[in-house]
């Protein structure tokens, strides 16, 4: 082998370990943010939040496009209680024909995906599959209830 393939070789092979190095640590979540990634992180909202959410998103969308959807317990418990899962994290995607949906892949204490493991999909996508209207889903204002 003369002596520039072997030099070109060897500096491929460097950008090569390079690239790859780059990409592993920089995916990595860095060490003082893995408190983030807990099982018992709380992500509750009120009412009131996930109605203006909620309203935000379909006045940004046409009408008849997806508003959300549903999956069974067992497929979100199946993922919840794999070996190292603290949590979900979910991906928007589209099937072959274009039709949004979420993605749902454990979450280990790092951040990292469980990519290994259980992996959803084949939600039941609102419309057609949704419940009647209330405030989540329509412009129907909150009850308010008081107890006197």
């Amino acid at each position: 082998m003369s002596k520039k393939i072997l030099y070109s070789t060897i500096a491929v092979l460097s950008l090569v370990v390079l690239v790859l190095s780059y990409q592993v640590v920089g995916s990595e979540v860095p060490a003082d943010n893995a408190a983030e990634f807990t099982s018992d992180r709380n992500h509750d909202i009120s009412l009131e939040d996930a109605i203006g959410f909620t309203r935000n998103y379909r006045e940004s969308v046409a009408p008849g496009e997806k508003l959300g959807g549903f999956f069974g317990s067992d497929a979100i418990l199946g993922i919840l209680e794999q070996e190292d899962a603290v949590g979900l994290r979910y991906y928007f995607g589209k099937d072959k024909d274009g039709t949004m949906l979420i993605v749902l892949v454990g979450t280990d204490a790092n951040g990292q995906d469980l990519v290994y493991g259980r992996i959803a999909d084949l939600g039941l996508p609102c419309p057609p599959y949704c419940p009647f209207e209330n405030e989540l889903n329509s412009d129907l204002e909150p009850l308010s209830l008081s107890i006197q």
